[in-house]
């Protein structure tokens, strides 16, 4: 339903990031998923296509990050 065939290695490691470091429910910010992870913008966007950081919360079964619109 969002756009991703598999979930590999690196997909789940930015998703147990995200539930390990989510705030009142809600997913952690772009740059800090990328800082966190050492995973990069570039490849946020090809392993998350269309807007990372909520697909990442939806998938982790969190609330969209702060400030996403």
């Amino acid at each position: 339903a969002e756009g991703i065939d598999e979930l590999t290695p690196a997909h789940w490691q930015v998703i147990e990031y995200c539930r390990k470091n989510a705030s009142n429910g809600r997913s952690p910010t772009l740059r800090q998923i990328t800082s966190g992870t050492g995973i990069s913008t570039k490849e946020m966007f090809a392993l998350f296509p269309k807007g990372p950081a909520k697909k990442v919360a939806r998938i982790a079964g969190l609330g969209k990050p702060e400030g996403c619109v």
